[in-house]
């Protein structure tokens, strides 16, 4: 029985995932704001929508973000949002609203913000 609760603690703990901030406070202040002028009106002020395009927390959240990495995400925003927009958003913009969407669902902020290379983005998987 010990061993296969170690053998288990071992996988949990071995799941990559976000093991200490990726982001600044600053980014998801600035990523808040852009969120509310460029995002909350398809997805919601409180990151709820009301609609068709996702929510961005709770169980949307989890089935959208938790298992992918960040440079998944960051992607999907840069090259999808916003609709009319498709790939307009400066990266920095979309790091920013990365930022605001992990703070809200819980991840700490930190001193180091988000890395800019693509390769460094995907190397940060989000696990809750």
């Amino acid at each position: 029985m010990r061993s296969k609760l170690a053998f288990l603690a071992m996988i949990l703990l071995s799941q990559p995932g976000i093991a200490e901030p990726v982001y600044t406070s600053a980014e998801a202040d600035r990523g808040e704001a852009l969120y509310n002028s460029k995002c909350a009106s398809c997805h919601g002020r409180n990151l709820v929508s009301k609609g068709d395009p996702p929510s961005l927390t709770g169980e949307p959240f989890e089935l959208g973000w938790v298992g992918k990495s960040v440079g998944d995400r960051f992607a999907a925003i840069k090259e999808t949002m916003p609709p009319k927009e498709a790939g307009e958003l400066p990266d920095q913009t979309v790091r920013d609203i990365v930022a605001y969407v992990l703070k809200f669902n819980g991840f700490e902020s930190g001193s180091k913000p988000l890395p800019a290379t693509k390769e460094e983005l995907e190397a940060i998987n989000i696990a809750k």
